[in-house]
């Protein structure tokens, strides 16, 4: 048997001069009802490991970092972003870099999403925080009583 090859789908062009072409993947649009889900979704693997999903901004030659694109999130229409939520599992989440919070921080050991929690720590920005190096410690000190 003759082993079949695998071909990758890309999309997207590139020009020597100018900007680079742009791609937009969107669901489909209802007047009446709900719009349609876009999943992005990697390949499952019965005997391996399942796919990835990469999403990532386009890089600069210029090495300035004012030139490197960014990944928005969610930035017009969403009213809420999930990201980790399964109700099969945990999911290990990590960030690496500076995190910015804008508006308050909650956080609480609850695995089960609520609109309140009944055991949490809530962080305001007119609060006065000093938090321990690792996102995971243990305690959180310094926030008012």
């Amino acid at each position: 048997m003759r082993a079949r090859r695998r071909r990758l789908a890309s999309f997207g062009w590139q020009r020597r001069t100018g900007a680079g072409g742009d791609v937009t993947i969107e669901a489909g649009a209802a007047a009446v009802g709900n719009g349609g889900a876009l999943f992005l979704r990697g390949g499952t693997s019965a005997s391996g490991t399942g796919g990835d999903v990469v999403i990532d901004a386009g890089d600069s030659t210029t090495l300035a970092s004012t030139y490197e694109g960014v990944v928005h999130i969610a930035p017009n229409a969403a009213s809420f972003v999930r990201i980790g939520e399964s109700a099969n599992k945990q999911v290990q989440t990590d960030i690496f870099g500076d995190v910015t919070v804008h508006g308050d921080l909650v956080t609480t050991s609850s695995l089960v999403y609520a609109t309140t929690y009944s055991s949490y720590v809530q962080v305001s920005t007119s609060q006065d925080g000093m938090f321990q190096q690792e996102v995971r410690a243990p305690a959180v000190t310094g926030l008012d009583a």
